[in-house]
């Protein structure tokens, strides 16, 4: 603790990370989370979002919270913003509603993906509608990822195209891809028409036979398990047997 009781008085990035993870790691002292609220001040976006990440929203005082919301409204750095806005959506707070709906229409495509996840905890049917709107126009990065997954889990297979285009876009290397895939086959096992079915596995084949190859021991038990496995349960528990027969072509033989 001997950095945490020294305060906030070492001036070097260094020496004011390493206190702040170690106050981090001392969140029941007084010390240390004064520490924190010192590092949420702090001249170096990094360290004010790192501090703001390190705290349990469900156990900060008003007066913490009042200053999140300051910088979620303000702060000229949008991963910190991004961070105030995670903060106070996790509380799950009516009040922040209006705030939320306002953030999601953002330039920033992190701000406006945080505030739009945000108030869907606590209005799905505004979240998504701001998400359909959200989806006529180019998104990318976080808002993509949020509105791909609340069309996905409140919408049907009308939203298709517009998934299936954006989810075939993306660059193979990027980990929006990848987080976007569970969402993608989440749709598809709502997605009845045969064309579009067959599109939408194709599109997911492509993404798994595009992989290199010294990493498909790692990534095709995902694909074929937690993806395409869960889409064959799923149409086989609804008795779609036509599209049960395209994704079992997409299967290793033991899977299915």
């Amino acid at each position: 603790m001997l950095l945490v009781q020294r305060g906030w008085v070492a001036r070097n990035f260094l020496d004011r990370n390493e206190a702040l993870n170690e106050a981090s790691q001392n969140l029941k002292s007084i010390e240390a989370k004064q520490l924190i609220q010192d590092a949420m001040k702090d001249s170096f976006y990094v360290i004010r979002a790192k501090a703001i990440n390190s705290l349990n929203p469900m156990s900060i005082n008003e007066a913490v919270e009042k200053n999140i919301y300051t910088i979620a409204k303000s702060d000229p750095s949008y991963m910190v913003r991004e961070e105030a806005i995670n903060a106070i959506g996790a509380l799950n707070k009516e009040k922040y509603k209006n705030d939320f709906i306002n953030w999601s229409k953002d330039s920033s495509y992190t701000i406006a993906g945080a505030a739009l996840e945000a108030l869907d905890a606590i209005d799905s049917v505004a979240s998504y509608q701001i998400a359909k709107v959200a989806s006529k126009a180019p998104i990318k990065k976080r808002l993509n990822t949020v509105v791909t997954k609340l069309l996905t889990k409140y919408g049907d297979e009308s939203e298709f195209d517009f998934i299936a285009n954006k989810y075939e876009s993306l660059n193979i290397q990027s980990e929006e891809k990848f987080q976007m895939t569970q969402h993608f086959a989440a749709l598809l096992m709502k997605t009845k028409d045969a064309d579009k079915f067959k599109r939408g596995i194709d599109i997911i084949v492509a993404f798994r036979e595009s992989i290199p190859g010294q990493y498909r021991t790692q990534t095709d038990p995902y694909f074929n398990g937690k993806v395409l496995g869960e889409i064959l349960k799923a149409k086989k528990q609804k008795g779609e047997n036509e599209l049960v027969k395209l994704v079992s072509a997409a299967l290793p033989v033991l899977i299915k």
